[in-house]
């Protein structure tokens, strides 16, 4: 019988891990920078540029998204906000997520006629 304190396997795929590789996305889903996962604690996450570059300047509580895939094709994506930022990190605060299918998110739409 497994143990009560356990998390599920969806309730480990919402939680972000150090080293984890995200795409930082706008509100409106426009590709921000390639970030790695750094700092955890827990509902935040401090986030590097995977370039090594310095990451974006951007306004203090910016909502943004994070999008990373998991290794089965699913997409998880967690929503925050931007709580701190130098030329080097962005901290992010009040993280949520949620674990999508990943055929929907490959999909795109086509003007052509088919027979």
């Amino acid at each position: 019988m497994p143990k009560a304190n356990k998390e599920s396997k969806q309730e480990q795929d919402l939680k972000l891990r150090p080293g984890m590789t995200v795409e930082v996305l706008t509100r409106d889903n426009q590709v921000v920078f390639l970030a790695r996962a750094e700092e955890m604690h827990d509902r935040s996450v401090k986030l590097t540029s995977v370039s090594g570059d310095d990451v974006p300047q951007v306004f203090y509580n910016t909502e943004i998204k994070l999008r990373s895939f998991l290794s089965n094709m699913k997409t998880v994506l967690f929503e925050g906000v931007v709580r701190g930022s130098s030329e080097k990190f962005w901290i992010i605060e009040d993280l949520k997520g949620q674990v999508r299918q990943g055929r929907s998110f490959y999909r795109q739409s086509v003007s052509t006629k088919a027979h």
